[in-house]
């Protein structure tokens, strides 16, 4: 006998309604859906600043089923791990054993969890910033986490975290890449990524203007690695500039909303970002990863393209804009609209991206360099090379 509400719905597979479809797919503004997803998330204390922030740390029942499960965004977690043998020699006394091993800090749910699981033990969470992390370990108030144990903090912390950042950025790319390619063919209504001409990049660099601006959610600025230059892959750049000339890695361009006529007060400009690929990714091997991953989801999207040429993905293409006489530009658009978030999540790379952001300080202080200004966002970016369309 089958049950009440089985009876009540009628026979078959339960299905939604258009209308029900569409409510449950409709997302947010696609430049502040990042922001949002970072906030509903539990919060943590800092140890510098005693601010509760949200660390971004998933409520949901699955970890694996989230790609933010041990994310932390606003916050990075600091465990402690101690060394499995002395540092010192052997003990050849009962004193001298009774002394434990040292215990070191080393960050904890950085990377993706398909790639590292996150750790267990004691730790705490500090700010996303370079800076509060070297604070951290002047003042040693990491000792409160056990004042017995023996802390260690030692000298590659800071760059450990840094680079699990920017490792964190490649993996959501791949996983990014392998959901697109796991979609039908059908499902590819609209591009998630696009590479943008060189006509499209300078009219954005000179008037802050371009096709369907509001729908992207980033601009990444990637040029092509110079495998002359004898720099080898994995070992860190050799910086010859002064600090003070340091391209940042983002940059925040305000894009004009669209108006509102039934509450014309809460219209706001939106803000998009522009990274840059140099001092995104500063290793060379990093950089070519990453713009590997970007040249892998402009395959599958093209791929998709010519097998179902009646999609509307046709009316758009990798250097859409100028012609096919017009070549391509370093940049990348991805975006982030109502067809796109039917197809695939692009906010968790997002996310990792901004994260990157907030650890170089660029969204703690209000610096010159993070004007919203065409002149301040785009005057230190990288330009494109005539002789070089690659």
């Amino acid at each position: 006998m089958p049950a009440r509400s089985e009876l009540a719905r009628g026979p078959g597979p339960r299905t939604r309604t258009v209308r029900r479809s569409r409510s449950c797919l409709r997302p947010l503004s696609p430049l502040t859906t990042s922001p949002v997803r970072m906030l509903g998330t539990p919060l943590r204390k800092c140890m510098i600043t005693k601010q509760r922030l949200p660390s971004g740390k998933s409520i949901h029942s699955k970890p694996q089923t989230s790609s933010l499960t041990t994310s932390p965004d606003f916050l990075i977690r600091l465990t402690v791990m101690q060394s499995r043998a002395p540092l010192k020699p052997a003990p050849s006394s009962a004193a001298d054993s009774a002394v434990p091993p040292p215990a070191f800090l080393f960050p904890d749910g950085i990377e993706h969890p398909r790639f590292r699981a996150k750790g267990n033990g004691r730790g705490c969470y500090v700010l996303c910033w370079k800076d509060a992390l070297e604070e951290l370990g002047r003042n040693r108030h990491y000792k409160r986490i056990n004042p017995e144990a023996p802390f260690q903090f030692h000298s590659l912390l800071v760059s450990q975290v840094g680079h699990q950042l920017r490792l964190r950025v490649i993996q959501e790319l791949e996983l990014l890449c392998d959901r697109l390619q796991c979609l039908p063919q059908s499902a590819f209504t609209h591009p998630v990524l696009r590479r943008l001409s060189r006509r499209e990049w300078s009219q954005f660099q000179e008037t802050g203007t371009m096709k369907d601006l509001p729908k992207i959610i980033a601009l990444i600025v990637v040029p092509r690695v110079n495998r002359s230059s004898g720099q080898e892959y994995g070992l860190p750049p050799t910086c010859t500039t002064p600090s003070a000339t340091v391209v940042p890695v983002s940059t925040i361009h305000c894009v004009p909303p669209v108006p509102d006529p039934v509450n014309p007060a809460n219209v706001v400009p939106l803000q998009l970002p522009v990274y840059n690929g140099v001092s995104l990714f500063p290793s060379a091997g990093d950089r070519s990863n990453f713009r590997e991953g970007l040249s892998r989801m402009l395959r599958i999207e093209r791929k998709a393209r010519r097998h179902d040429r009646k999609s509307a993905l046709n009316s758009f293409s990798d250097t859409d804009g100028g012609g096919q006489n017009d070549k391509a530009s370093y940049t990348y658009a991805l975006y982030s609209d109502e067809h796109t978030s039917k197809m695939v999540d692009v906010v968790p790379l997002a996310i990792a991206l901004w994260r990157v952001r907030l650890w170089e300080g660029g969204a703690w202080s209000d610096s010159g360099s993070e004007g919203s200004s065409s002149e301040q966002s785009f005057g230190s970016l990288p330009t494109d090379n005539p002789a070089d369309p690659q």
